[in-house]
Formats: structure tokens, sequence, C-alpha cells
């Protein structure tokens, strides 16, 4: 009923193929018959009859799906606790996370994080590559300031989170990325995520993107470097990232408590 709507009339024909270019209010499609240099003795054909009610209501539904992000984790509290902490230091933002009211209530679970530290060390001294590649990455993020040595007497609420590594040969820059187990459950069966409101998603809404698409002839895709590792934390948030490894990224070492300077990637608020 509205292919005429659609379609503006222009036509461009294959002498070559018997395929048709029809010009239409979204681009160019292609119709007509694709060539073939199989011969078929029967032909099969499957058709589908569908109710317009039917096709309306499934079209809303895809509109309004929540994989679109519209309206959701909105919570005017976490924004304006971050927006209260946010400042410039050494030219990054600083921001604190946006803590529930029960916060205070966390319990450490440092037994859990060190039981699991031992877990992952015996997994990497079984596989010399995985290991190579592990302290590479520990040894990158204290030179770059993204971890530090935990101090004796923590600046805020301690958590111990523990750590696994993500490994994506496919990937050409990031190969194996160390990430903590921010959704680890304590004895109360509660996690840090559970301690930190979620906040309003600011994620780009994904139909805007898709649209953003047919505005120009060229489209530009950029990538931020690390992102998460762009964003300081203030002190007083840094001791509910503390994790184990060994001092001075000596596998030989003694095991000691570092903790993150940086936005943690999987803590829901991030």
């Amino acid at each position: 009923d509205y292919y005429y709507d659609i379609v503006t009339g222009n036509i461009k024909r294959d002498s070559n193929t018997l395929l048709i270019l029809v010009e239409t209010i979204f681009g160019w499609i292609v119709c007509g018959k694709a060539p073939s240099e199989r011969s078929t003795s029967s032909l099969t054909t499957a058709c589908i009859g569908v109710d317009r009610i039917e096709v309306n209501e499934c079209m809303r539904k895809i509109f309004e799906t929540e994989s679109f992000n519209e309206d959701d984790n909105t919570d005017n509290d976490a924004k304006s606790a971050v927006l209260s902490t946010l400042n410039m230091k050494e030219g990054r933002y600083s921001v604190s996370w946006p803590w529930k009211d029960d916060a205070t209530s966390m319990l450490p679970n440092e037994t859990t994080a060190f039981y699991r530290f031992k877990s992952i060390s015996n997994k990497l001294n079984k596989n010399d590559e995985l290991q190579k590649q592990y302290h590479t990455v520990m040894g990158q993020n204290m030179e770059l300031g993204i971890i530090e040595t935990a101090p004796e007497k923590a600046t805020g609420i301690v958590r111990y989170l523990p750590h696994h590594a993500i490994v994506r040969p496919d990937k050409e820059t990031t190969k194996l990325r160390v990430v903590l187990d921010s959704s680890c459950k304590d004895k109360n069966s509660k996690c840090l995520n559970d301690y930190i409101f979620k906040g309003e998603n600011n994620m780009a809404k994904l139909l805007q993107i898709l649209f953003k698409f047919r505005f120009h002839l060229v489209a530009i895709v950029g990538d931020i470097e690390k992102a998460f590792y762009q964003i300081l934390l203030n002190d007083d948030s840094r001791d509910v990232t503390r994790f184990f490894w060994y001092e001075n990224n000596d596998k030989n070492g003694k095991i000691i408590p570092y903790r993150m300077c940086r936005l943690v990637f999987g803590v829901n608020a991030s």
C-alpha cells in the first residue's frame, strides 16, 4: 500500500544483467532477477500472510525496545553526586563514585579476592605466554599511573576485587585486558555494583547513530584509546578498587595490595 509513497520513479537498468536499480526516499535498491549458472527443474515459493495490525504492533515494539536505551537507568541522585565531585586534576577529569546510602556497610571481601588471586596466579604459572602478557599489562598500568600501590591507611571505604584476563587474539591493539570483577559478591551476597548508583545512561541512541549515517556521503568513526582510563578517580573512591598483585610486578616478589587510580571497566557507574 505504501510502495508508491517510497519510490521516486527514477529507474536505472543494467544492460548486461537483468538487475534494475530503483530509487527510493531511503536510497537506491536493487530489483530484478539475479543471474545464475545453475539450472533448476523445480521452483519453490514460500508465502507469508500478515495482518496490518500485527505489523504495526511489531514495529512499535521494535522502536520501543530496551536495546535502544530510551529513558533507561535515569537517576538524578547519581548525576548530582557525580557532578558535585567532578573536578580537573593533572589535565584530566576526576570523579567519585555515586554512593548509595548503605555503602558504609560494605564488607572488604579481602579473603575472597586473595583466593581468587591465588587461582589466577596458578593459571599464569602454567602458561608462560599468558603470564608474560599479564605482567606486561600490569607493568604498563603502573608506568602510566593507572594503578598504584595501596596505602596502609585507607582514604575511603575499602573493597578488594578479584581480577582476571580477557584475551582477544583478533584485536589489533589490546589483545589482553586485565579486568576487575566488580560483580564478585561478599558474605552478604552483595557486590560493589550493589552499593553504587548506576546513574543515567549517556550512551548515544542506536537509532540516532543509524540515521546519522545517511546525512552525509562520508561517515567517520573514531575511538578513544583506553577510554575508561582517561578519567581519574578521586582519592576517596580508590580504596574500593583494591586488588592483589606482585610487588614491583615481580612474579617472585611479595604479594601486596594495589588500587586503581582511573575509572574501572565493569563498574556499573563507569
